[in-house]
């Protein structure tokens, strides 16, 4: 799986863990702003910097989904809106005892 493959397999994820993914370029705010979740009017949110390189996006969007779901796509009651593929699930929540990389190709 390349990494424009795996980002989109991601953001399926968190959108059946019911936290949308957005790209966003924050170049032309004039502030230094980083990706990450955030709450809008009451939606869980997760912006991602459009600038970024794939791997970062890659790393950065398989860390929040592990903080906001520690245990798993189980653990959303959002989860049963959808099915994350076994595979993906191993790279985002690796079994204990497995220390494997997964950070993106």
């Amino acid at each position: 799986m390349n990494g424009k493959e795996l980002l989109k397999e991601l953001k399926s994820a968190a959108e059946i863990l019911g936290m949308p993914v957005r790209e966003k370029s924050f170049r032309n705010i004039g502030i230094p702003v980083k990706s990450g979740y955030c709450r809008i009017h009451e939606e869980d949110l997760f912006l991602l910097d459009r600038n970024m390189n794939i791997a970062d996006k890659n790393r950065i969007l398989k860390e929040i989904l592990r903080r906001r779901f520690p245990h798993g796509p189980d653990s959303s009651p959002s989860s049963k809106n959808g099915v994350i593929s076994e595979k993906l699930r191993s790279r985002i929540w690796p079994k204990p005892g497995k220390t494997k990389e997964i950070a993106g190709p």
